[in-house]
C-alpha cells in the first residue's frame, strides 16, 4: 500500500516513486503465471489535483508458466502503462479509483494486478509453431511424432454421427 495522504504535494504538483511491487500469479485455465522472484519494478507517477489525484503505473512485466499446447515452459513480457483520475468528489464512479481506499491508501499491487489481467493472452504458447500434445497418446508433437491416428473419432460424438440431416 502507498500512502497518498502522507504525500505534501500543492494542486498541479507531482512525484514519481520506484517501487518495487509484489505480483501475485496470474491463473488463466487452471494453470499460474508468475514473475520471477514474485516482484516487479514499477513507475508511480501522481499528481495532485482540486480534489483527488492522477495516476499513472509503469512497468515491464515478464510472466512465467506453463504452454496451452504443449506444457513445456512458456513465457511472454508486455509493458504496463496504466493510468487512474481519483476525484474525490465526483458522483461519477467512474472518476473514482478503485484502487484508493478511505483512508488514500494506494493499493499499487492490486491496481498492477488489474493491469496484468487487461493485458494477459487469451492462449500461452511456448512458441507460435507449438504442435501440442497428441490427444491419445499424449506424445509431446514438438519434440517426436507419434503412430498414432488423428482420424481416431472422439466418442463423444458417436450420437451426433447417427443424426441424419437433409442437405436442403
Amino acid at each position: 500500500m502507498y500512502s497518498l495522504r502522507d504525500l505534501t504535494l500543492v494542486v498541479g504538483g507531482a512525484v514519481q516513486e520506484q517501487l518495487s511491487v509484489q505480483l501475485e500469479p496470474y491463473r488463466q485455465g487452471g494453470s499460474a503465471y508468475g514473475v520471477a522472484g514474485g516482484e516487479v519494478p514499477v513507475r508511480l507517477d501522481i499528481a495532485a489535483m482540486t480534489t483527488g489525484w492522477s495516476l499513472r503505473l509503469r512497468a515491464h512485466v515478464e510472466l512465467h508458466g506453463p504452454c496451452s499446447r504443449c506444457l513445456d515452459d512458456a513465457s511472454m513480457q508486455f509493458e504496463i502503462d496504466a493510468r487512474e483520475i481519483h476525484d474525490e468528489g465526483a458522483e461519477d464512479p467512474d472518476l473514482q479509483c478503485d484502487f484508493i481506499d478511505a483512508d488514500e491508501q494506494l493499493d499499487v499491487s492490486a491496481w498492477l494486478q488489474d493491469a496484468v489481467g487487461l493485458e494477459f493472452p487469451t492462449r500461452v504458447l511456448c512458441r507460435e509453431t507449438c504442435k501440442g500434445l497428441c490427444p491419445n497418446c499424449g506424445v509431446n508433437w514438438n519434440e517426436q511424432s507419434c503412430d498414432c491416428s488423428t482420424e481416431q473419432a472422439d466418442s463423444r460424438w458417436d450420437k451426433l454421427r447417427e443424426l441424419k440431416l437433409d442437405d436442403a
